[in-house]
């Protein structure tokens, strides 16, 4: 549990308004939530979200949708995905959720919970990190109708009103929703074993070393830039952390870290009315000419061609 509250710490003293950050106490009680206490919220219905609480944002925690007819299509980081019947959208912190448009048949129902309730809640041991790993990639997933029994059964007691003690309620309810985050992990590591992705129940001190070092990228939200920054949060050194990295990715740690900046910076240019020069600033590049060089040599655009392509592609 430490290294999970050193990134929650690190998230909160890196937290810049360079988007709009969304966190499970951010969305608004209504009708439309079945329970909503100490980092956790559940929705019954999320097409009685405001419209407003649903536009282009950054999400500050774990948010699990479950479509339970027709369907909805959601641009998130950039790519576009289509929920259906009987599947899950799992979103994980650091994710930009940009359009989405649901068919009028779509009904759909959601559990968001804080980082620190999930902290509290989960032992993270070496196949929980595996699990997180993939739903980075992989944020769309089906369930089969025994899955589908299972979930009904938790959001059932979870939003029951009969408690016969409202005293414990919450308590009730929390133990329930660490079950049901359980359920949720049981059924992606169906899904990577059907897929070939073995979760390793054995890890070596390297693979727990790569895993923390993907972790802390994701939730540096592209603003830690130096290979030295990421070896001495994680208690190495800066060589170790390299050659680590390189021999079970392929990758320069280098690699890794532009990828993640370069993803931060078109979220920018994507969902914000920010200047160049503002975004340039947030980022902590040394000056606006090295920022635009940076951009262009990673996506071959500058900044504002890159802008402009984008609002030339919007009908």
């Amino acid at each position: 549990m430490e290294y999970f509250s050193l990134l929650c710490k690190i998230f909160e003293t890196k937290r810049l308004d360079f988007m709009r950050r969304v966190t499970a106490n951010d969305f608004k009680v209504g009708k439309w939530m079945d329970y909503s206490a100490d980092g956790i919220r559940i929705i019954n219905d999320v097409r009685q979200i405001p419209r407003s609480d649903l536009e282009a944002f950054t999400v500050d925690m774990v948010i699990v949708y479950i479509c339970m007819q027709g369907k909805v299509t959601v641009s998130i980081d950039d790519k576009k995905y289509t929920i259906t019947r009987n599947k899950l959208l799992i979103l994980m912190p650091n994710t930009t959720v940009g359009s989405y448009k649901w068919s009028d048949d779509f009904v759909g129902k959601a559990l968001a919970v804080s980082l620190q309730t999930i902290e509290s809640s989960i032992y993270l041991r070496s196949k929980v990190w595996d699990s997180l790993t993939y739903l980075h990639q992989n944020p769309v997933v089906p369930l089969t109708a025994e899955d589908l029994q299972v979930f009904r059964h938790y959001y059932g007691i979870a939003t029951s009103h009969n408690v016969a003690d409202p005293v414990y309620k919450h308590e009730i309810i929390s133990h329930q929703i660490k079950s049901i985050i359980y359920e949720y992990l049981s059924i992606i590591d169906c899904v990577m074993r059907k897929k070939g992705q073995t979760v390793n129940l054995k890890q070596s001190s390297n693979d727990d070393l790569y895993r923390r070092f993907l972790e802390l990228l994701a939730f540096s939200s592209g603003h830690i830039r130096k290979v030295s920054q990421y070896a001495e949060r994680l208690s190495v050194t800066p060589k170790h952390l390299a050659a680590v990295v390189k021999s079970i990715s392929g990758r320069t740690v280098i690699e890794w870290i532009n990828e993640s900046t370069i993803k931060a910076i078109t979220n920018e240019l994507c969902y914000t009315q920010k200047t160049i020069s503002e975004i340039a600033q947030e980022f902590d590049f040394p000056s606006l000419s090295f920022f635009g060089k940076y951009f262009k040599k990673h996506t071959g655009f500058s900044p504002r061609a890159y802008r402009e392509q984008l609002e030339e592609s919007v009908p």
